[in-house]
């Protein structure tokens, strides 16, 4: 007995098919892996900031002077001079510390009026190329351990970068964290693992402590997931961080604007990413 042809209201079945095929774990982990990339290129990221701080870094009020506190009151020299790009390492700029000094200056404001306040001064600052801070320092223990890592060949505007965050990098994590939840629905391993490998690269590179820990939790998934250990996943980690450096280079030594060595690179990819 025939079966009966099933009527899609939106769709005809051979639309639906090609709609199914855009969605395909392939094109989204193709999707994220270029966006995510291109947001990772150094100069790419630079410039964004700059232009997100030029136009949202504008917010000066009562909770942001609070939220500076020291720092506020204006530069100062010999010990207790801070570098006005790292402040913000050092006092009230994360989430717990911003409600507090929003509560401090708004006493008789409700919950959701001081959340609503402490939210804008947090994503003023985070538009700017600074950012915000995963973590509160103080200014000798953030010392110690710029200077220890300087010792493995990290410079202390890398460590400086690698422990603060900004729009665009946060931007360049969700990306890759919307992908990685579709293709683990998808159940599609092999481009789950090719997204991890080339997420981890433009991690590194970018200095992303946002996109670093969507990675390492991605990586955890597959691993927990995969009773085989890594043997079986590795092929397409390798083939993810292979074709994600391949971007990153281009960006980096084409010469004129950033999207021309992205553009590049990316073309470069899909030609040879079947040869890898």
């Amino acid at each position: 007995m025939k079966k009966p042809e099933t009527f899609n209201l939106f769709f005809s079945e051979a639309e639906s098919k090609e709609k199914s095929a855009w969605l395909s774990g392939k094109t989204v982990k193709d999707v994220a892996l270029y966006l995510s990339t291109a947001l990772s290129a150094p100069d790419v990221a630079l410039k964004m900031s700059r232009w997100a701080g030029s136009q949202f870094n504008t917010l000066s009020n009562d909770v942001t002077k609070a939220m500076d506190g020291d720092f506020a009151l204006g530069l100062r020299g010999g010990d207790q001079y801070i570098s006005p790009s790292l402040h913000r390492l050092f006092e009230g700029h994360t989430i717990p510390e911003s409600l507090e000094a929003a509560r401090a200056v708004l006493p008789d404001a409700s919950d959701a009026e001081i959340a609503w306040e402490a939210f804008k001064a947090l994503a003023s600052d985070m538009s700017s190329v600074s950012g915000l801070p995963m973590a509160t320092f103080t200014k000798e223990g953030y010392a110690e351990i710029v200077s220890k890592l300087e010792t493995l060949g990290l410079s202390e505007s890398y460590v400086r970068d690698f422990v603060t965050y900004t729009g665009v990098e946060l931007l360049a994590a969700v990306v890759p964290a919307i992908g990685f939840l579709f293709l683990w629905k998808k159940k599609d391993r092999e481009s789950f693992s090719q997204l991890i490998g080339a997420m981890g690269v433009s991690a590194i590179v970018s200095a992303n402590p946002l996109l670093a820990i969507v990675t390492i939790v991605a990586l955890a998934a597959a691993f927990n997931k995969d009773k085989s250990g890594f043997k079986t996943i590795l092929p397409a980690l390798s083939k993810g961080s292979i074709l994600s450096s391949i971007v990153l280079l281009s960006s980096h030594i084409i010469a004129g604007p950033a999207w021309v060595g992205i553009v590049i690179g990316i073309i470069l990819v899909i030609l040879l990413r079947k040869k890898i």
